[in-house]
């Protein structure tokens, strides 16, 4: 399979998962319950609760802008020359 052909089907592929670590980030900030707790194993009861949440808000939003910027180099990368 050529680069561009697969970058093409990979590009969608990451940025749409990254985009459903949405449906982790709503719990995490109690913003909606469907499944998840929003508590966290290692900081609960240890910690103030919107401190656990914004931790763990942060860690979704990272993770969310991590898949999306991928996606986006994925989508801007060009062939041409290499570097060495």
């Amino acid at each position: 399979m050529a680069d561009s052909t697969c970058r093409i089907l990979m590009v969608p592929v990451v940025a749409v998962h990254g985009v459903g670590h949405v449906l982790f980030l709503v719990p995490a900030l109690g913003l909606a319950q469907w499944g998840q707790t929003g508590r966290s194993w290692l900081l609960s009861g240890r910690v103030p609760d919107i401190a656990v949440r914004a931790t763990g808000g942060l860690l979704w939003l990272l993770a969310i802008a991590g898949f999306v910027a991928v996606g986006a180099g994925l989508w801007g990368h060009h062939t041409g020359r290499r570097f060495r």
